[in-house]
């Protein structure tokens, strides 16, 4: 009986490291509704195939036996949720581009992201800047998408020297080397600005409820993007 219940010890401490602080229960909850969304999000994909490899990672959420811990599960959670934000990504971009734009621009990196997401180390959920470089890169194909479908709208359009200019400035910006970073995404936003005059053009059309809301696990000080029990995702800030 010692032994046995220092054994029991041990591998309660186990589950503990592994667990964190929910419950077995609370974590075998968590794996259910991910198998879920998984079968949805497999489902629902449009230009997304998920193939072996993929199909592998998320069916070892049908094992009740195995023991899941809260990195793994958020790291789960956080590939469903930018498969979802890259298919909606490639849906837009091919019913509004040319197949040549569409598949050289948007198709191709969106597509070079998934495979990123799966040849991840599937045992911990991702970096801060690992978050911080995808969700860069959907927000600059987001506007790299509404810039080449702008042009194309004003083919037939004379315009002035500072609306070529301003166009031109967001060509740059979506095509330039390096991150998309927020100050890039505050100067493409304020150009669009100047453009929604003409042709009756709509601005981007991003709000809260479109941006990619990230679960994260890494106890970051300043705002980021969690999701509740519920499953409704929802940012903390520092005051």
């Amino acid at each position: 009986m010692p032994i046995i219940n220092q054994v029991n010890n041990l591998i309660a401490q186990v589950k503990k490291k592994i667990l964190g602080s929910q419950s077995e229960h609370d974590i075998n909850e968590r794996r259910k509704l991910l198998a879920k969304e998984f079968e949805r999000t497999e489902r629902n994909l449009k230009q997304i195939e998920i193939n072996g490899q993929m199909r592998e990672f998320f069916t070892t959420l049908e094992d009740r036996d195995k023991i899941f811990s809260d990195d793994i599960l958020t790291l789960m959670k956080n590939i469903l949720i930018f498969l979802n934000e890259i298919d909606k990504l490639l849906i837009d971009g091919k019913n509004k581009l040319p197949t040549n734009i569409f598949e050289d621009l948007i198709s191709l990196p969106l597509l070079h992201i998934v495979k990123y997401l799966f040849s991840h180390r599937q045992y911990r959920n991702f970096a801060e800047q690992q978050i911080n470089d995808i969700q860069a890169e959907l927000e600059r194909i987001r506007r790299l998408i509404y810039i080449e479908t702008l042009i194309i709208s004003l083919k037939q359009h004379s315009l002035k020297p500072n609306e070529q200019e301003g166009i031109d400035s967001m060509q740059y910006l979506t095509k330039k080397t390096g991150s998309f970073t927020n100050e890039d995404q505050r100067k493409f936003d304020n150009l669009v600005k100047k453009f929604e005059h003409l042709n009756n053009i709509p601005g981007l059309g991003i709000n809260e409820r479109e941006r990619v809301a990230i679960v994260s696990a890494l106890n970051m000080s300043k705002g980021h993007w969690y999701v509740c029990p519920k499953g409704h995702p929802y940012v903390i800030t520092e005051v």
